[in-house]
């Protein structure tokens, strides 16, 4: 808890529950099945056009 991470193209990670992850702009995000991943809104988070987030049923995102 605290660790900051750095993800490089074609880094693989698997989230647990409770754990919070902050997307920034630009970064490209792929969701498993059975992943929960809590989001929470920033005032300096915009998405542009290239953001990418996939979602697959039974993806589980809350704001």
């Amino acid at each position: 808890m605290g660790d900051h991470v750095t993800l490089q193209m074609g880094d693989h990670v698997t989230l647990q529950v409770g754990d919070h992850v902050t997307l920034q702009v630009g970064n490209h995000v792929r969701l498993q099945v059975g992943d929960h991943v809590r989001l929470q809104v920033r005032e300096n988070m915009k998405l542009q056009v290239g953001d990418l987030l996939r979602h697959q049923v039974g993806y589980y995102v809350g704001l």
